[in-house]
């Protein structure tokens, strides 16, 4: 197997075309393709930038030609709730201001589609929560076997599980966010909040190589470009975060804006975030992995963010 493993791209289809071609990839008949490669992309085609629907395009084509796989990320999961009502007639993802905000690029770039919409919407349900081969495994935001397992088998076209995997506080919503978003700890009971996207109670946690009795919540942070005090939190007040041991089969996963400023690199070993903030001025991400266990610096491919033009 050899993947090209694409990070989040959020509506950037001229970046990910540019991307394309600086891998190799050529578009034929429509589809763009490689001969002896294939795309990995890891979720969040939609929202923040001007073109979710040539992306989506773009990557299904893709995908249903055999030239790449897709998995879910947590903008596809919350479009799904966001359009899905319930048996009451109430939306599964509320449409508050701050939703429909996160949500108005893609809402806009679809007015007047409302049918095509609607077929997206049962597209993202199909698309794998994680990607497991022998060699490599892949899922949105974080890596979690107990999560895994629980959802193995599981899929938003069951309208049950949709449900509950939408509730506050359901085993199935747990998993789900856990996949798809990441780990957090409460900081409020410390006295602070951090400037994130928005003002916010949790701090994004890094969900690998655990092994001290006690840490600085700086050093397992991957809020990237948020400040933290130096508190100290012990070890088994993380008990509830996956600790996935370094140096196994890699992991590649997207979701956390890593800063685009610093180094391209793998986070540990074994370990690989592909997001760097497209969107908020960062970069799209490639690595080309060819089977290695050990990941190499020199595979990382990165394309600036083009102009935003309609």
């Amino acid at each position: 197997m050899s993947f090209d493993i694409i990070g989040d791209i959020h509506g950037h289809a001229r970046s990910l075309e540019r991307l394309l071609e600086r891998l190799g990839y050529q578009p034929v008949d429509g589809v763009w393709q490689q001969e002896g490669r294939r795309v990995l992309f890891l979720g969040d085609y939609i929202d923040r930038g001007p073109h979710p629907r040539e992306t989506l395009g773009l990557v299904r084509a893709m995908v249903e030609a055999g030239h790449a796989k897709a998995l879910m990320g947590n903008h596809e999961l919350n479009a799904v709730a966001y359009h899905t009502r319930n048996a009451q007639g109430e939306p599964l993802r509320e449409h508050s201001e701050g939703n429909t905000r996160q949500h108005s690029a893609t809402l806009k770039a679809f007015a007047g589609r409302e049918d095509e919409w609607a077929g997206w919407i049962e597209w993202f349900k199909s698309l794998p929560f994680f990607i497991e081969e022998a060699e490599l495994r892949a899922v949105h935001a974080c890596w979690c076997e107990r999560s895994i397992e629980l959802l193995r088998h599981r899929s938003l076209h069951d309208m049950e599980f949709l449900l509950l995997a939408t509730e506050r506080e359901t085993d199935e919503c747990e998993a789900l966010e856990m996949l798809l978003k990441g780990p957090e700890v409460n900081i409020s009971r410390f006295g602070f909040q951090i400037q994130a996207d928005r003002l916010r109670d949790e701090l994004r946690v890094k969900w690998w190589g655990y092994t001290a009795p006690s840490y600085l919540l700086a050093d397992i942070s991957i809020q990237p470009g948020v400040m933290v005090p130096e508190v100290r939190i012990e070890a088994s007040e993380l008990s509830g975060i996956p600790n996935l041991a370094l140096g196994g089969t890699p992991v590649f996963f997207g979701h956390y804006g890593m800063d685009h400023n610093g180094p391209i690199v793998p986070v540990e070993e074994g370990i690989c975030c592909l997001d760097y903030g497209l969107g908020k001025g960062g970069s799209l991400v490639a690595y080309r992995w060819d089977g290695e266990k050990v990941l190499d610096p020199s595979r990382f491919v990165v394309q600036s963010e083009l102009p935003c033009t309609i």
